[in-house]
């Protein structure tokens, strides 16, 4: 079942206030109330945490915050707003915060409760400007954000914000770039060196636990022994070294093999990481898959790119 969400920011005083609506229940960020409050956060996050009523009803969410930055916030259901802000006893904080936490006490619940209720309205002067200021940090995150998922979930919040201030919502490949997904080719790169593991096969001249170094005219012949598909050209370097997941850090990089303890030039990598590689098992499978598709196709001639 999809999930609708309403991101605004809401004006309360010379403060913006952040509130969601998510499937009809408004929640509000509750970092942005406290600190507007003059409040130290950390000190009230644990006191939201110690009560047992308040503590259940904690929300986490990532949220685009006022500095342009996407965070986990913590959000409480807006009908629990004033059993926090009650909690705060105005006698005991700084002389120069007990009239903003009396006046949050007395007015913030309703301010936020009659926004959301008057969502159809038209917006006051005042909370376009908030909300454009939202917006703004939005486009300046969503710039920044290579990340393909993030990218999806603060476009989403930038088109809510859009569309409540009557403005067009920009296409998402518009602004900024995502990281390009991992080619085909690498995935089945990394597999082809798993199925190498698989068989006892050595073919990492690296001392270090963290990275890969590989010869290709020695992983070629490897993969050749082995009956493995994968041919080792161009297309197949250039790929590798553009992917970014796991990263190519030097090509023809000389090195003493761990292998011969000899000098060896090297394409060394970054150590992936799970679940880029498959399972021993699940690499030999690939490959006898492979050589299945290719039986009944003529065989190419064994000569293979082995320029290091």
């Amino acid at each position: 079942m999809s999930t609708v969400q309403q991101f605004a920011v809401v004006p309360f005083h010379q403060h913006s206030l952040l509130t969601l609506s998510e499937d009809g229940q408004v929640y509000v960020a509750m970092r942005s109330v406290c600190e507007s409050m003059g409040l130290q956060w950390e000190s009230q996050y644990n006191r939201l945490k110690r009560n047992p009523v308040l503590g259940s009803t904690i929300f986490m969410m990532n949220m685009v915050a006022a500095d342009g930055k996407t965070r986990e916030v913590v959000t409480l259901p807006i009908d629990m707003l004033n059993g926090w802000l009650f909690g705060i006893d105005a006698n005991r904080v700084k002389p120069e915060l007990k009239e903003t936490v009396l006046r949050y006490q007395r007015e913030c619940y309703r301010v936020l409760a009659d926004y959301w209720q008057g969502k159809g309205d038209k917006a006051s002067t005042t909370q376009r400007i908030a909300m454009s200021r939202h917006r703004l940090a939005l486009l300046k995150e969503l710039h920044r954000t290579r990340d393909r998922a993030l990218r999806s979930a603060i476009h989403e919040q930038l088109a809510d914000v859009s569309r409540s201030l009557g403005l067009s919502v920009p296409e998402l490949d518009s602004i900024g770039w995502a990281e390009r997904a991992i080619p085909d080719v690498v995935v089945e790169f990394w597999q082809a060196l798993e199925f190498l593991d698989s068989k006892g096969l050595a073919y990492n001249h690296s001392v270090s636990a963290r990275l890969v170094a590989v010869n290709f005219p020695h992983l070629t012949e490897l993969l050749m022994s082995a009956g493995h598909p994968l041919r080792v050209d161009g297309y197949l370097r250039r790929a590798l070294w553009e992917s970014k997941k796991p990263r190519c850090l030097h090509r023809n990089h000389v090195v003493r093999s761990a292998i011969t303890k000899e000098t060896a030039k090297c394409w060394v990598f970054e150590r992936p990481e799970l679940p880029l590689l498959l399972n021993r098992a699940s690499a030999a499978e690939l490959t006898s898959q492979l050589l299945d598709q290719l039986a009944d196709k003529p065989r190419r001639d064994n000569k293979r790119e082995v320029t290091p």
